[in-house]
């Protein structure tokens, strides 16, 4: 804080997920003699930024698919989650790479369906 404006600066990092709310207490303090003061109490809420990446909830997955599994046929469940609050924490889902052509994926449901019969 700037002594002689009152205008108060963030100095240090703070991180939201660590502590969203932080209590200040203020005073101000009179040259007098004696010297007088007064206090306040500011609360400052600590707003999210994205700065957490999904995390799966395992580290790996591995299914067995019928060869004869039906167009449709629900496959696996994968789950991840982030960190971050409101918006930031939605998670969507895609392939990235690999044989997906026989397979789908809910971008938001995360089910794992297949589209062709084998």
């Amino acid at each position: 804080m700037f002594t002689f404006t009152g205008i108060v600066s963030k100095k240090g990092a703070i991180d939201r997920e660590t502590n969203d709310t932080v209590v200040l207490e203020i005073v101000a303090t009179d040259n007098g003699v004696p010297s007088l003061n007064s206090s306040v109490k500011l609360l400052v809420d600590v707003l999210d930024f994205n700065d957490n990446a999904p995390t799966f909830v395992n580290t790996s997955y591995s299914q067995h698919v019928q060869e004869n599994a039906t167009e449709g046929q629900h496959v696996i469940h994968v789950s991840a989650v982030d960190i971050d609050e409101g918006v930031n924490s939605l998670v969507t889902y895609s392939f990235k790479s690999g044989d997906f052509g026989n397979f789908s994926i809910n971008g938001t449901t995360v089910k794992c369906l297949c589209i062709k019969s084998f």
